[in-house]
């Protein structure tokens, strides 16, 4: 799965601060204990360097392109050893316990997050699934409906069904409500697969849990391609205005139907940034080991939400 940032690091540093301070003190340590041929040799497995010529080998390949390299903890997707990957797990274990546990100190989820992660990290894995609509108690499917990085997609549903108007305005005529589907509003397949940016904001459970999406046809881990589905309908009510019937304010509400399909998964995938490899890369190489299985997530839940009202002449009169 492709990741942009890893889920259980607590926080995600500045691109600024990262390059100045997270990456180059690792490296000028690398350098004072083992010269500068070790600095060049790491510089050219990263992912990061241009002018990496470096053949490409199996643990390339199993990263789903240029293995990152860190200073401390080796090469992505490499395997340990069945006695490192022992003791690795267990640090791992406890690592990112403290880590999600910071990150989502207050969040109500917390508990059933470290329990998707403990999943992964003791090679249970398995598809799990958070659905409000079979189970309204599920923690993990309220975090992700009451996230509100889901509003641009559903703002950009409201501003497509508004510029509809003259095609579900007539049907107010006769009834002062109608409630229409994606399909009479013929919204596009790109307003149908958006990809909210989950990852800005490393405080939440949608970002510990679910990173980035690939190409949706490519699978990006055990359980396939990562993506996201949003459906539902649009409900649109005429009202005359007092005093003037001439004219309506038509109220919209949308009730947006989620589905978010993502994996806990770092092999392949993108280490993240200097801080977060400290954890992506020895939990990739976990997997590559055979300790730490994929975890997929399905995550389903409806936002309601109104948008402001507009005026148009009364569809009654016109009708």
């Amino acid at each position: 799965m492709e990741r942009e940032r890893a889920e259980a690091a607590p926080e995600a540093a500045e691109p600024a601060l990262a390059g100045r301070g997270m990456i180059a003190h690792p490296l000028l340590a690398l350098q004072r204990a083992a010269g500068n041929r070790a600095v060049v040799q790491m510089l050219a497995r990263d992912g990061r360097s241009p002018d990496d010529t470096a053949p490409v080998d199996d643990v390339d390949r199993r990263a789903g392109g240029r293995a990152r390299s860190h200073w401390l903890h080796s090469r992505q997707c490499e395997p340990y050893g069945s006695t490192r990957a022992a003791i690795v797990q267990q640090d791992m274990l406890v690592e990112v316990q403290a880590a999600v546990g910071v990150a989502l100190a207050t969040d109500p989820a917390v508990g059933d997050v470290l329990a998707e992660w403990r999943k992964y990290l003791n090679g249970t894995g398995g598809l799990s699934t958070h659905d409000l609509s079979t189970n309204p108690d599920d923690k993990i499917a309220k975090a992700f409906q009451r996230d509100n990085r889901h509003e641009p997609a559903e703002d950009a549903i409201f501003r497509h069904a508004w510029s509809r108007s003259s095609e579900w305005l007539p049907r107010l005529a006769s009834t002062s409500i109608a409630t229409l589907t994606f399909d009479d509003l013929a919204v596009p397949q790109a307003l149908r697969r958006p990809v909210p940016d989950y990852d800005n904001n490393a405080f939440t459970v949608a970002a510990n849990l679910a990173g980035g999406v690939g190409d949706g046809v490519t699978p990006d881990s055990d359980f396939g391609p990562d993506f996201r589905e949003l459906g539902g309908t649009i409900t649109v009510t005429s009202e005359p205005i007092s005093g003037n019937r001439l004219i309506s304010r038509i109220f919209m509400s949308g009730d947006f139907q989620w589905t978010i399909h993502d994996a806990i998964d770092f092999c392949p995938g993108n280490a993240g940034n200097g801080l977060q490899e400290s954890l992506t890369i020895p939990m990739s190489r976990l997997e590559a080991s055979g300790v730490a299985k994929d975890v997929g997530l399905l995550v389903k839940f409806t936002r309601h939400r109104a948008d402001s009202p507009r005026e148009f002449r009364n569809p009654a009169i016109d009708g």
